[in-house]
This record gives structure tokens, sequence and C-alpha cells, in this order.
């Protein structure tokens, strides 16, 4: 199992998360969910994880849940659920409690999933909060995270005690942001990015199933200004960021449902629920690799027997074709390929080879089609050269006589 990098130490959720105390901002009322999942997944994008909370929640540290998430769960306040009126994948959510008593600047549990270094990330998932729901006075309630070394983003529905709550994200980041409008916060550190499209923030109401939606892609350098932060709340845009700083020298690692709540001080004295219906996460499929490159050249086409030259020429053409390693066309070789006599078996002065005797593969294959020996044998061979390459040499062929006889 990959460890976690909140689990090595290298984030700390609740150290940075505690200081997050934004102001309220209202705004618009999200509409309710509609049927179209993942609509503004990036096209060509491929899944990562496309998890629907069907493995059985475990008490314990690490605990596998298939599709490569894992959890901690050390006090059992996460636990799998059914819910039919899920809108994703009923009946099976995830549910974290949050019992009376429970204290501010941390999360029931933690369920992650580590990722390979990713720089384009699109994650998706239907979210509730129980109702009626206590809010902390820092305004914080934290629903998920991106974690990178030393950087987080993060999805948090922000509001003072009672509501209401706006779905902002907030950047903690090790980079400046303050030239971001519409947004407020630390400079470097946390920055709270509010709802800039449609009106503003979204505002979101306990009790409600709600699909959120994330992209981002980081920035070319952690001062290039052209990095990308859009979310979505039941498929209408919420936010769109177009000159985001990232941290360039670290691509983020992993996500986490670690729904932390609160800043510090204060306790729980009621008993609330985060759920989570589904989640997925996708990217653009890694680039292809490299091919392998041509090492050799072999005759795919051997040479037939033949009349001498003025009379045919050698059909059907001869081919020569530029392999890999693994004896694989290596389609991307496009250089040129000599031919010429190997055995000269003329019989009775040397064959001459006329033709085109140099000829430019195409896709890794070279064609001589008007091949042709002016002196009559038994076991002639042709070699193959190109540069850089492993010659061949053909099985041994005959030029007839001309009426015909070896």
């Amino acid at each position: 199992m990959k460890r976690s990098l909140w689990a090595s130490g290298l984030v700390a959720l609740v150290g940075l998360t505690a200081s997050c105390e934004p102001a309220g901002r209202g705004g618009p009322v999200a509409p309710q969910l509609n049927a179209s999942s993942w609509a503004n997944e990036p096209a060509g994008f491929v899944p990562l994880s496309d998890y629907g909370f069907d493995s059985a929640f475990s008490t314990g540290a690490g605990v596998s849940l298939g599709d490569g998430w894992y959890l901690y769960n050390p006090n059992g306040y996460a636990t799998q659920a059914s819910d039919p009126s899920a809108p994703v994948s009923p009946p099976n959510v995830g549910q974290w409690r949050y019992p009376v008593g429970f204290v501010a600047g941390d999360a029931p549990a933690v369920m992650y999933r580590p990722m390979d270094a990713t720089r384009e990330l699109y994650f998706a998932y239907a979210w509730k909060a129980s109702s009626p729901w206590q809010g902390h006075p820092s305004g914080v309630n934290e629903i998920s995270f991106v974690i990178a070394q030393n950087n987080i983003l993060v999805v948090q529905m922000q509001g003072s005690p009672g509501g209401p709550y706006d779905l902002i994200v907030t950047t903690e980041f090790t980079t400046s942001n303050g030239h971001l409008a519409n947004s407020e916060g630390d400079d470097p550190g946390a920055r709270h990015l509010f709802g800039n499209v449609n009106g503003g923030n979204y505002v979101v109401t306990p009790g409600q199933w709600y699909q959120i939606e994330v992209y981002f892609k980081m920035s070319t350098t952690s001062t290039s200004r052209d990095g990308i932060l859009r979310w979505w709340v039941n498929g209408t845009p919420v936010g769109d960021y177009t000159t985001v700083n990232f941290d360039a020298d670290h691509p983020f690692e992993e996500f986490h449902f670690s729904p932390t709540w609160g800043g510090i001080g204060g306790a729980k004295t009621e008993e609330d629920y985060f759920w989570y219906d589904h989640v997925r996460l996708s990217a653009e499929p890694p680039p292809s690799p490299a091919p392998a490159p041509a090492t050799q050249l072999a005759f795919t086409v051997q040479p037939s027997n033949a009349l001498p030259y003025p009379v045919a020429t050698i059909q059907p053409p001869v081919r020569v074709s530029a392999l890999d390693a693994q004896g694989h066309t290596v389609t991307g070789f496009v250089g040129p390929v000599t031919i010429a006599i190997g055995r000269n078996a003329g019989q009775v002065a040397p064959g001459t080879l006329r033709g085109t005797l140099t000829v430019t593969a195409v896709s890794g294959v070279a064609t001589f089609s008007d091949l042709s020996i002016d002196q009559p044998g038994r076991g002639y061979t042709l070699t193959a050269a190109a540069a850089g390459l492993a010659g061949a040499e053909s099985a041994p062929f005959s030029i007839l006589t001309p009426t015909g006889v070896p």
C-alpha cells in the first residue's frame, strides 16, 4: 500500500485548515441535482477511479476499500450506509459521523486515494450534509482535498453557524495568488476563491444532495499565472479562474475525503453527518511510450527466381523492413535503404544488379520494384544496408537462362 502524504506528515491537514476563517458571502441557491453525471469531465479524460462506496468500512488504519482507496478510521466514525435517494449509484453511500463532543479542527475519518504525480485532474462526487447542521464560528466545513507536498486544494461548505452556506474552493498553496479577483485570504497561504460565474457563490442547503465537479490544470511555473481552476454545482458553473499560480514543483499525489469541521476550539453539541455518493477521478491518458528504435534490417519479401536483364525484373518486388530489437516493424523509420549483390553467382561472368538500388522507406518498409541481374546463375543473394542499422542478407535465388533454365 502506498503511504499517504497526510499519514507521512508531509501535509498537515488540520494545521493548515484550522486558520481558514473566511467571511460569509451569500449567493444564488444551487439548482436541484440533475441526472447527468460527470457532465463537465473534459473530453478524452480517462478514469483513475470510479468508486461507488460498495465496500464495507472497517475500523482501523490503512483499511483497503478497493479501486485504490484506503481508509483511516480509528474510531469507526466512517461507515457504509444505505440511501435509496442517493443520486448517482444508490443505495450504498459513505457516511461520516460527527458525534456529540466531537472536537473542532479534525475529521471523523480519512478516505484517501494515492495517484501518480498529477498536474491536471477532474474529480466529481455527490455530497450531502445532515439537517440540521451545527456550523462552527470559523465558517469551516471542509468536504474534500487534493493533496500535494505542502499544498492542498480544498472544497468546502463555508458559512457562519446557521448559514447560509456557500460552496467555495480554497487554495492552500505556497504560491502567491493575491491577484485573483473575488478571492480573499493569505498570500501566499490559504486563499478562498468565491464563485465568479452566474452571479457569484452558490448556497448549499444541509439535507440536500449536491453533485460537485472540479477541474484544475497546474500553471506552467509557480509564477506564470496560467493555472486553471473551475468548479460546478449540479452541473452549473460556479467558479472559473484561469490565472492561478500552482506550486509547479509539486504535482498532486492524493485525493482525500477528510471532512474537517471547524477551526480551533469548540465541540459538537449535536450529532451531525456528511454523506458521499460515488466519486470519480479522471485525467488525461498517459502519453504513449516512445516507440522502440529500429536496430536492424530484414528481408520481408525475399527475391524470387527471375529471367535475366533485360528480359525481366525480380517479381514480386523485394521488400526490406526496419525492425526493432524484438523483431517488430518500426513504422517511424523513413531512412534510405541500399541494396546490393551479396553472393555473386554469375556462371559466365559476375552479374550486375540493375534498377533503383537506394529507396526511402515508407512506414518502415523499403520496396524495390525494378531490380534485375544480367547474368544467369544459381545461389545469388542480396544484401541490404542502412546507416546505423544492422544489415541483412536475403535467401538464395536464381537468375534463369533466357530459356528459363536455372
